[in-house]
């Protein structure tokens, strides 16, 4: 792993959209989401396929109605390696 100095935000976005695909931890419960990540917005900027792994219901909805990624469960593995 690179550590990288602090970028304007701007060129962040240019960063995230090399990316291949951006991961997303997606907290939530089987009772439902805990929280909408706020990244989901810079990633939904970036233009770069979204991988979100957890249970959120509300996040799964905004990346199949974006086409912009998918959610998976974070207990399997399968999943995760498809999506990949």
């Amino acid at each position: 792993m690179k550590q990288h100095a602090p970028l304007p935000y701007a060129e962040g976005l240019l960063e995230l959209r090399k990316a291949h695909a951006l991961l997303l931890p997606a907290w939530g419960t089987d009772r439902g989401a805990l929280l909408l990540p706020g990244k989901v917005y810079d990633y939904l900027l970036a233009e770069a396929p979204i991988l979100a792994v957890g249970q959120n219901a509300e996040l799964e909805q905004i990346l199949a109605r974006t086409g912009t990624g998918l959610l998976v469960q974070p207990d399997d593995a399968n999943a995760i390696d498809d999506a990949l």
